[in-house]
């Protein structure tokens, strides 16, 4: 019942008053219902637009508006009037070469507009026009959902808006628009709103499976046919959009409550059969198998279901049998094994006699009675074998487990996913410039203390992880085995690589004990469970995820510390669209020392761009990275941070290092440089000899005033006490002493002591200092920014240095290819030419080598 005296919110237009009342959001709700949709939808409605909007035409549009609401038109004349406006505005806001200017124009009128849309609804669902109606809440709702209006705060009613969503979804949904329906399904559930849970759960999942759309939305119907355990039809679409999104790990909970309802269904035990093989239980589906056998034992397929049970279970135990090293138990499990294979063989000549020319049967046979140590029988089969055109079966066949057809077969689609700096931009740049300005009543020096360069980093990063966080939500969906291919077995260490569209994981897998041969044996029924992601390399990656095999044991990989990357999630940005003009507050030349101020917000290169991708993996490489921009007690490096940044990605996509043998050390302390050098020592331990590795250094490097040898500049260090340094020269011992076959190195510095640019690091230094030389030791090559008194300058057109900017260019001209003479002499040659023509100072780059390297420059790559 109605109550008399609703709570009413109240809205004025043109003198009258307007409520939002119990009685009109019923009715609105009211007017939202359901109809079963035909396997043809019908095709949606379209909105005819006038050809060409722009932002005059919304603009005049919404003046009309204005104008009829001074004027106190009546409600037949106002609201066409309203989502005329409506509709031209939301055109043009979603036309993607408008000017910021133009969008935030619509953005206010679409935003003052948002409430008049929804008395519109309201007004047409109290005079019972569903069609108006419609129009008005699917108005009202996209307004909101704009991916324009990100972060904007609208004042939502908490009834209304469900009741608003609701609307939309079942006028889309009863139009035949099933997908604009999907997303108000969606809309509304995340509201939270229970009236409607149920019904918008249940034809949200029918939704799902019209539009084939199964993976989308299947944990939100699971979990909603728990909320409602008595919807036997919701339950019903939620196991079917387990079977058809290959979510089949969540069934067995949703199958025991069916079968609770209906204990005797073939068709679920059926179903529970093939759960329970999928979760290599295959004991529980053999008894289910055994029990419709006796209702149909003459069923070719329960047969040859009993059949594959009996194989896999004794396919298990001879696994087990093989691999135990305790001679008690691996008797055990031989005897367990010869029962299983015993009663397969039997089934499949059971099975065999009613079509002898099946082939798996032949072969299920064959390698049965070959882990029984039957030969006669073996041969006897092979002789049929060969009679059909197919290849035998040797005595020593290591068994492979058999699937139960319900894995997706072949190689999964590629997922169509977009790079995460094209997903992302939009949002930061336009939530970033409206922060950026300057509020009616904020005082300059506060504004200019708001938005200083380090706050503007530090928003940049908010907003970078708020877009983060969707963008993982969006698309690291659950990963199925068939959209994983497990590459060649690496023995010597001992490891599998297995490729996803989210990239290369490596895998530990023993030699011993045939582990490895069992593995690649029963990959099609290996299991995964728990994988997450991580934003690399503007890509979305696999952080940690756990491989189980059908004998229960467990083979994890973890991206190591994939904490180190959280800096692909902060989203670049050019720095004159970030600013405006060079004048903005932020933008002032007279940068502190020492403070990091340096802004996150970069502008891009032609290098950072298509950046070269191998499939080759690279895993007799290390490399290690160390990139100081930001120092305590001198200026800061210009773009060094950036400089690190993107040779780690060249290292990892073009060269094809994996992920965690590319050691990334930013702003690092002399402490962290000893540590850094020493997590390199222990890698080059763990990866055994052959292995090759690759320095980078970017920062500042000094010369001692009394000896005149190099240092390099930890972030913390003070470049006139030199034991707050780290030599060069031990720099290089300590990489000789890593027993690498190869050591190659980069340095983008000079140690001269002058900064990178114009200037001396310390004004208690005036003149610049000619370095004593430091030699490399072992197979070592070193490419050095500088020679002599010479400055490494910065390239700042290019937001790199100059010398790094050259090396990242030759990396990705060649794919990684080049030798290392060629990459020597066209750093060199580029280097000498532009930094004496455009940058008016000189600066020749050195090569020095030692060892064995020496007469293998024209040959030795970087890229295996």
């Amino acid at each position: 019942m109605i109550e008399n005296r609703p709570t009413v919110k109240l809205f004025k237009r043109g003198g009258r008053r307007y409520i939002y009342s119990a009685l009109s959001i019923a009715m609105l709700a009211g007017m939202g219902s359901f109809t079963v949709l035909s396997d043809e939808p019908q095709n949606p409605e379209t909105i005819e637009q006038p050809a060409g909007p722009t932002a005059e035409s919304a603009a005049e549009l919404y003046k009309h508006v204005k104008d009829l609401q001074f004027e106190g038109a009546d409600d037949a004349t106002y609201y066409p009037a309203v989502l005329a406006a409506f509709n031209e505005a939301f055109t043009v806001i979603n036309i993607d070469t408008i000017s910021d200017a133009t969008l935030d124009q619509c953005k206010g009128i679409l935003m003052d507009l948002n409430g008049t849309l929804a008395r519109g609804a309201v007004h047409y669902s109290m005079n019972s026009n569903q069609e108006e109606m419609t129009k008005f809440a699917k108005a009202y709702v996209d307004t909101q959902l704009l991916p324009q209006m990100m972060g904007v705060e609208f004042n939502r009613d908490k009834e209304l808006y469900p009741a608003m969503v609701y609307c939309a979804a079942s006028g889309s949904y009863n139009a035949g628009d099933v997908d604009g329906a999907i997303k108000y399904f969606e809309e509304y559930l995340s509201t939270g709103e229970t009236k409607q849970r149920e019904a918008v759960s249940l034809f949200y999942g029918q939704a799902l499976l019209n539009k084939k759309l199964y993976s989308r939305g299947v944990d939100a119907v699971v979990k909603a046919s728990e909320e409602y355990p008595s919807n036997f039809k919701l339950l019903t679409i939620a196991m079917q959009l387990c079977i058809d999104g290959n979510r089949r790990d969540m069934l067995a909970p949703l199958l025991e409550r069916a079968l609770e309802v209906k204990p005797d269904d073939e068709r679920l035990l059926n179903l529970q059969a093939s759960v329970y093989e999928d979760q290599h239980n295959y004991r529980g589906a053999l008894d289910i198998y055994m029990k419709l056998e006796e209702l149909h034992p003459n069923s070719k397929n329960v047969n040859e279901c009993v059949a594959r049970c009996y194989y896999n279970l004794g396919t298990g135990y001879y696994n087990q049998s093989i691999s135990e090293l305790d001679e008690k138990e691996a008797a055990k499990y031989r005897r367990q094994s010869n029962a299983y294979f015993g009663s397969a063989a039997e089934k499949y000549e059971e099975l065999s006699a009613n079509d002898p020319n099946d082939v798996k049967y032949l072969k299920a046979m064959a390698t049965s009675y070959a882990c029984l140590g039957n030969k006669s029988k073996v041969e006897s089969i092979n002789v049929r074998l060969t009679a059909l055109g197919q290849p035998t079966t040797a005595m020593n066949t290591m068994p492979v487990m058999m699937g139960n057809g319900s894995k997706q077969s072949g190689t999964a689609a590629p997922r169509s996913i977009p790079s995460y700096q094209e997903y992302a931009r939009a949002y930061v740049k336009d939530q970033l410039k409206d922060w950026m300005k300057q509020g009616e009543f904020e005082k300059t020096e506060d504004y200019e203390r708001r938005v200083s360069k380090e706050n503007i980093r530090k928003e940049q990063e908010r907003l970078s992880d708020v877009i983060a966080d969707k963008y993982l939500t969006t698309y690291a969906n659950q990963l199925a085995i068939s959209e994983l291919k497990l590459m060649q077995y690496d023995v010597d260490n001992e490891t599998y690589a297995v490729k996803s569209d989210f990239g290369t994981v490596v895998v530990n897998v023993p030699l011993k004990n045939h582990e490895a041969e069992i593995f690649k044996s029963n990959w099609d029924e290996v299991k995964i469970r728990n994988p997450k992601f991580f934003i690399k390399n503007n890509n979305i990656a696999i952080e940690s995820i756990m491989f189980v095999t059908p004998d229960g044991k467990e083979y994890a990989y973890n991206a190591m510390d994939a904490g180190n990357y959280r800096g692909d999630r902060v989203v670049e940005l050019d720095v004159t669209d970030l600013f405006g003009s060079p004048s903005g507050p932020a933008a002032k030349k007279d940068e502190p020392k020492g403070q990091g101020t340096t802004l996150v917000a970069t502008v891009k290169s032609d290098v950072d761009k298509n950046i070269p991708r191998t499939d080759v993996v690279n895993d007799r490489a290390i490399a290690l990275i160390i990139a100081n921009e930001n120092y305590g007690k001198v200026v800061n490096v210009a773009s060094a941070n950036h400089d690190g940044d993107v040779f780690a990605q060249y290292c990892r996509e073009t060269l094809g290092i994996p992920e965690n043998q590319v050691l990334v050390y930013k702003d690092a302390t002399y402490g962290e440089t000893l540590s850094a050098m020493n997590k390199l020592s222990n890698a080059v331990k763990a990866l055994g000899d052959g292995v090759d590795v690759i320095v980078y250094y970017a920062g500042h490097g000094v010369p001692d005033e009394h000896t005149s040898d190099a240092y390099m500049m930890p972030v913390d260090a003070d470049p006139l006490v030199m034991a707050t340094a780290y030599s060069l020269k031990d720099f290089y011992k300590k990489l000789n002493e890593l027993g690498a076959a190869n050591v190659m190195v980069f340095m983008d510095a000079c140690f001269s002591g002058a900064n990178r640019g114009e200037g001396m690091l310390t004004e208690a230094r005036g003149v610049v200092l000619v370095p004593k030389h430091a030699a490399p030791e072992g197979n070592m090559f070193v490419l050095s920014a500088a020679d002599g008194k010479e400055t490494a300058l910065p390239y700042k057109e290019k937001n790199h240095g100059l010398f790094t900017y050259y090396l990242l260019k030759k990396l990705q001209e060649s794919k990684g290819n080049a030798s290392l003479k060629d990459l020597s002499d066209y750093v060199t040659a580029e280097v000498r030419k532009t930094s004496s023509l455009t940058l008016n100072k000189p600066q020749n780059p050195k090569m020095t080598v030692s060892g064995t390297l020496a007469t293998e420059l024209s040959k030795k790559r970087l890229h295996p």
